[in-house]
């Protein structure tokens, strides 16, 4: 893929491929929802597997839903040491809240050069306070670029740079028997997409101009040209129809099973290098759950709010953004 070594795609931000194609001739990425046949060597979906989208869902229905999700993660690691990072946002504030009400001890880190902005101190020195637990910076002392962060960029594809931020979290925590880094991924897929993205369906056009959608880095035709030819190919063996069909917006289905199953898949896969990892939400009944909630209350932040606010109190009154 020469798009990977121009200097156009390096300027990107986030720099992601733009279909389930690898650098790797040959090899692609298995989307979620979907298997693979080995003898007819084609996709399938698996999920949804009702024939129409759940119509409606209630808080209170949703709520009973992520508890029994949280109480069952807090089986799976009580003979781990889970690691929560606390920033100005809700998405990882919200697995704070969950595991501590089920009685989950947690380590938590703030990462201070990664998209850390600087309303964001005030907030995540409260809940350091509040929490009065082990907590972690990986800054300009600890993020320089190490063996971990350079495996972590060729395990993630390739096609990115080594991340301070791997290269931290090996330093403070690699040695750590039992770690496991839990970030709050995985929870677009539950309430859905920034309300700023939109997607009125999945023809080439439209994802190609998805994708482009940032002016910064300017494209060329070629560019535009070799994206949408691979955005084609792409579409000939996936099926986003069927999910579509039965009532999911396009949106829903490209955000989920395209952005959150290959660029937030590989970060992950990033931080293997350095220590464990998974996403904090991965559950298709939230998901299914969490769709079928009125989209003006689930798209915006007042979803993980309320949770929050049902589990701590004190940690919901503390801002975000």
């Amino acid at each position: 893929m020469h798009l990977v070594g121009s200097e156009w795609f390096r300027q990107r931000d986030p720099a992601f491929l733009p279909t389930d194609a690898t650098l790797h001739e040959g090899i692609l990425a298995l989307l979620p929802n979907h298997g693979y046949d080995v003898e007819a060597q084609s996709l399938f979906r698996y999920w949804p597997r009702r024939e129409r989208r759940r119509p409606a869902a209630t808080f209170g229905e949703f709520f009973a839903a992520i508890d029994a999700y949280f109480r069952g993660m807090a089986g799976f690691l009580a003979r781990r040491q889970p690691i929560v990072s606390i920033t100005g946002g809700i998405d990882s504030r919200t697995l704070i809240a969950a595991l501590r009400h089920h009685d989950v001890s947690l380590r938590t880190v703030t990462w201070r050069r990664f998209n850390f902005k600087a309303w964001e101190l005030r907030p995540v020195e409260e809940i350091v306070a509040y929490l009065a637990g082990d907590h972690s910076w990986v800054d300009e002392t600890n993020d320089r670029i190490n063996d971990e962060a350079l495996l972590g960029a060729r395990n993630s594809g390739n096609y990115r740079t080594p991340s301070p931020a791997v290269a931290g979290m090996a330093r403070l925590f690699g040695t750590i028997p039992g770690a496991l880094w839990l970030p709050g991924q995985g929870s677009g897929t539950i309430y859905g997409a920034p309300p700023q993205l939109w997607l009125e369906d999945l023809k080439p056009g439209t994802l190609l101009n998805f994708y482009l959608r940032k002016p910064v880095p300017p494209s060329t035709f070629a560019h535009r040209e070799f994206v949408l030819r691979e955005i084609a190919v792409m579409l000939g063996r996936v099926d986003f129809a069927t999910p579509v069909d039965m009532g999911y917006g396009p949106l829903e289905v490209f955000y989920w099973e395209y952005f959150t199953g290959t660029w937030s898949v590989c970060s992950i896969n990033a931080m293997h290098s350095a220590v464990d990892a998974m996403f904090g939400f991965n559950s298709r009944i939230l998901a299914d759950i969490g769709m079928a909630m009125p989209a003006e209350f689930r798209r915006s932040k007042r979803l993980f709010h309320e949770v929050i606010r049902r589990y701590d109190e004190r940690l919901a009154a503390i801002s975000f953004q």
